[in-house]
């Protein structure tokens, strides 16, 4: 049972966490979070990327990678680093597949880390891409996804529980920053959350 004081300063962290990932931008990538509180009252907070790439495996399938850093608002000598993997199991095709929404056609992990300490969230979610033969960009949607505290590094605290995760995004094809950051989400967490 969290005690008041854990609850007050793990909402302040939360605020603080997220009010510095969350500024005035005009990116074409804003990912939505819907965390839920104590109470299971909702709460929604956004963050811009400014570094999102994907790749295209030799099966067709896509894989996404997402980078931001900010310095946080709580304490400007700590940078805070997001980071999300998203990697395509099956592609969905209009007119062939049935389409929608509560489909899961994506695994997700989303990290966030303010060395020394980090977290890691993993799920599954449904995206839709466009991807034009040739092209070196492709756009979509997270449709829907939902997240879970996985991993932690050291003893940072979990900004928050289990998530709902959603938003547009535009890629530039650059495979070996898709693989770097998915390299970095294995090598960077060790330890379960909760234990």
């Amino acid at each position: 049972m969290m005690t008041h004081f854990s609850r007050v300063w793990h909402g302040v962290m939360l605020a603080g966490l997220l009010a510095g990932l969350a500024g005035c931008s005009s990116q074409s990538t804003r990912i939505h979070l819907t965390t839920y509180d104590e109470t299971g009252r909702e709460q929604h907070h956004y963050a811009d990327f400014n570094r999102v790439v994907f790749l295209i495996n030799p099966s067709g399938l896509i894989e996404l990678g997402m980078r931001v850093e900010q310095p946080s608002k709580l304490d400007p000598t700590q940078t805070i680093t997001q980071l999300i993997h998203i990697k395509e199991v099956w592609k969905p095709v209009p007119g062939r597949t049935p389409v929608e929404r509560t489909q899961i056609n994506v695994q997700i992990r989303y990290a966030i880390l303010t060395p020394p300490t980090g977290v890691r969230y993993d799920g599954a979610g449904f995206v839709f891409a466009k991807v034009k033969k040739d092209s070196t960009t492709i756009s979509g949607e997270i449709e829907s996804g939902r997240l879970a505290p996985s991993y932690r590094m050291a003893e940072a605290a979990l900004p928050f529980g289990v998530t709902r995760f959603s938003g547009p995004f535009r890629a530039v094809e650059n495979p070996g920053e898709v693989i770097e950051i998915a390299r970095q989400l294995d090598l960077l967490f060790s330890k379960q959350a909760g234990r």
